[in-house]
């Protein structure tokens, strides 16, 4: 399977949902790690649909607690590059300003805060290591990719003098 989405042969447009479930709820720490990969890693410029997004919701909450840290690393690697294409969207859609332009923007909003959420809410004193570690990361990469940084705060509040 790792050979086959490496060369992509194997898609999240091409593969049997049904065993992208099983995949994501699987005992085995490789499969669920190449289950993420396939369903988050699309093209940058392709849109999160619905099914991935409900896969995602779904599945995430239940693979915060590995204690491979081999898999904690391809999970975080896989939602970074969802987030990566969440924030293209989003990019290419306020740029486009039309009316499927803010329904994809509610959609990216909507995965962000219940991703942000989801990060809060698994940061309990009575959580696991493993679990506060995966969501530290993955809150990190959140703000690293959508927080306003200073660089760029500066360019929005300088302007060019005439």
């Amino acid at each position: 399977m790792k050979a086959a989405r490496n060369n992509h042969i194997v898609t999240f447009q091409n593969m049997d949902h049904e065993i992208l479930k099983q995949s994501l709820k699987s005992f085995d720490n490789e499969t669920r790690g190449l289950a993420f990969a396939v369903v988050c890693g699309s093209k940058q410029s392709e849109v999160v649909t619905d099914v991935e997004f409900s896969l995602l919701r779904d599945h995430i909450h239940l693979n915060l607690n590995s204690d491979s840290s081999t898999f904690r690393h391809e999970f975080n690697f896989a939602i970074r590059q969802l987030l990566i294409r969440v924030q293209c969207t989003l990019i290419a859609s306020i740029k486009q300003n039309t009316e499927q332009s803010a329904v994809y923007v509610d959609k990216c909003l909507s995965i962000i805060v219940w991703l942000k959420e989801l990060c809060l809410s698994s940061l309990q004193t009575s959580a696991s290591y493993q679990r506060k570690q995966t969501v530290l990361t993955l809150y990190d990469c959140m703000l690293g990719l959508f927080a306003l940084q200073k660089k760029t705060l500066r360019k929005v509040l300088v302007t060019p003098a005439d």
